[in-house]
């Protein structure tokens, strides 16, 4: 009965639209992890997709300088362990 007096009014109803739902029942969560969701949730749609690409790219080749630096390393204390032996 309470739902039909809440039926015209639209904003109300938007609200409900916003709140997290799982297989179309509602989430109940606390008022900080809404605010925390709605902040991602605006946070995702105004970042630009293609400064994340750039900004990745850049990590990826640095992952990469950092995983042959430290291959050369070790491939220079294997060498010295053989000529050792």
């Amino acid at each position: 009965m309470e739902s039909l007096n809440f039926l015209d009014d639209e904003e109300w109803l938007e609200e409900i639209r916003s709140v997290p739902a799982y297989h179309g029942e509602p989430l109940r969560i606390c008022k900080r992890c809404q605010a925390s969701i709605e902040l991602n949730e605006a946070n995702l749609k105004s970042e630009d997709p293609a400064e994340d690409h750039e900004q990745r790219a850049g990590f990826r080749l640095l992952a990469f300088a950092m995983i042959l630096f430290a291959l050369v390393i070790v491939g220079d204390i294997v060498v010295s362990v053989f000529r050792s032996l």
